[in-house]
């Protein structure tokens, strides 16, 4: 999924927030390694969604859930 249908999904959705992962991992492409994060960052801002709503995470990157965070899990 490229991050314009990604976004697309987000709304469809209606997703409060989105990760994004798997990207920069391997070589598929000539883009540079930090274009799908350009892109993701023009997608969101053509749909009119704040940017802090949709994390690009990298490669290793670990996401707390609220829950785990609250210790709650």
């Amino acid at each position: 999924m490229n991050p314009s249908d990604a976004v697309r999904a987000m709304r469809i959705l209606r997703a409060k927030a989105a990760l994004g992962y798997h990207w920069g991992t391997f070589r598929l492409t000539d883009e540079g390694v930090d274009q799908p994060v350009h892109d993701l960052a023009e997608a969101l801002s053509s749909a009119g969604i704040a940017a802090q709503r949709f994390t690009a995470m990298r490669p290793g990157q670990v996401w707390p859930s609220r829950q785990a965070a609250s210790g709650n899990a």
